[in-house]
C-alpha cells in the first residue's frame, strides 16, 4: 500500500480490521508520524462534530494513539493530553471511547516526554472527563511498573492530590486515586484514604476498604511485583495485537473467527473483558469488573 492508501484506510472504520494498513504504517514509521499527529489534531478540533454525527466513523485518532505509542513518539504526548483536557468532556469521551478506561494509562507513559506538567494539568482539570483524569492518575502506576518513575515520587504526588490537590466532590477521580495508591501499596497514604471514605468522595463498591487494609500490611516489594504479574501496567508495543480483537471489527470479514456484535466505530469495546482488579467493567458502569459484572 502507498502512504496515501494507508492513511485513507486508517481514517474511517469500515468494520474491517485494517491489518495491511497498520503494517504499512509501521513500516513507514518516520514518514507517517506527522500524518498520525494530524489525525489527533483533527479529533481535537472536531470532537463535537464527530460525536454528534452518527454517520461520522472517523477513527484515525485511535489508530494514531496506538501507533505513536508503539513508536515511543514523544511528540504525541502533548497533543493527546490536549485532546483529553478538552472542556467538552462528553464529546471527548464519545470519540475516544473505551480506550480512555482500558488503555490510556498505558498510552500516556508510552509517549511521555519526561514532563509531568501536562498530565498533572489533566488530573486537576475539573472540567475534563473524569475517566480521562482517572486514566492520567493511573498512568503514574504504569510509570512505576515500567521503571520510568520511582514509587516514592509518585506516592508524594498522590499525597498532594489527597491533601488539597483535587476538588473534594464525589467523582470517579477519587475512585482511581484510591485504587492507584493501593496498587503501589497504600501504607503511607492510608489515613488520607480513610478520609476519602469518610467524606463519601468515592464509590465504596469500586474498591473495598478491607482490600486496602490488607494491601498496606504487605511489603511494598510484594505490591510492586504484583504490578508486573498483572500485565496491565505495560507500555504499548504492538498496535496490531492491541487492536485486532476490538468488537467494532467484523471478524467474518477481517478473519475466519466468529463475528461479534458491531459497536459504534468510536467505541472500541473489546470482545472479551479483562478480569483484573484494575480493569473497568465492560458494561460501562465505571466500576471495576470484579465489583460489577464479575461478582
Amino acid at each position: 500500500m502507498t502512504k496515501t492508501e494507508t492513511l485513507k484506510a486508517l481514517e474511517i472504520n469500515t468494520g474491517v480490521f485494517p491489518r495491511e494498513a497498520l503494517e504499512t504504517a509501521i513500516a513507514l514509521r518516520q514518514e507517517i508520524v506527522p500524518d498520525l499527529l494530524g489525525f489527533i489534531a483533527f479529533a481535537h478540533d472536531n470532537a463535537r462534530q464527530i460525536c454528534d454525527d452518527p454517520g461520522n466513523h472517523f477513527m484515525g485518532h485511535l489508530y494514531a494513539m496506538f501507533l505513536l505509542s508503539q513508536f515511543r513518539e514523544t511528540g504525541a504526548y502533548a497533543p493527546i493530553v490536549d485532546l483529553l483536557n478538552s472542556s467538552d468532556a462528553r464529546a471527548v469521551h464519545a470519540i475516544v471511547g473505551d480506550t480512555i478506561t482500558e488503555d490510556m494509562h498505558r498510552i500516556l507513559p508510552s509517549v511521555w516526554d519526561g514532563n509531568d506538567a501536562p498530565i498533572r494539568s489533566l488530573i486537576t482539570n475539573a472540567q475534563a472527563d473524569e475517566y480521562a483524569r482517572g486514566a492520567a492518575i493511573q498512568s503514574f502506576v504504569t510509570m512505576v511498573s515500567t521503571g520510568q518513575k520511582p514509587r516514592d515520587e509518585v506516592i508524594k504526588y498522590y499525597r498532594a492530590l489527597f491533601q488539597g490537590g483535587l476538588e473534594r466532590e464525589y467523582s470517579h477521580v477519587w475512585n482511581e486515586l484510591v485504587s492507584c495508591a493501593t496498587d503501589l501499596n497504600p501504607r503511607e497514604l492510608f489515613d488520607d484514604i480513610q478520609k476519602v471514605y469518610e467524606e463519601e468522595l468515592l464509590d465504596p463498591g469500586y474498591i473495598a476498604i478491607k482490600e486496602i487494609e490488607r494491601e498496606k500490611d504487605l511489603p511494598v516489594e510484594t505490591s510492586l511485583s504484583r504490578l508486573s504479574l498483572q500485565g496491565n501496567f505495560t507500555l504499548i508495543d504492538d498496535t496490531i495485537a492491541e487492536m485486532e480483537d476490538w468488537a467494532c471489527f467484523d471478524r467474518d470479514r477481517s478473519s475466519k473467527r466468529r463475528k461479534p456484535v458491531i459497536h459504534s466505530p468510536v467505541q472500541p469495546v473489546r470482545s472479551e473483558p479483562k478480569t483484573g482488579r484494575n480493569d473497568p467493567c465492560p458494561c460501562g458502569s465505571g466500576k471495576k469488573y470484579k465489583k460489577c459484572c464479575g461478582k
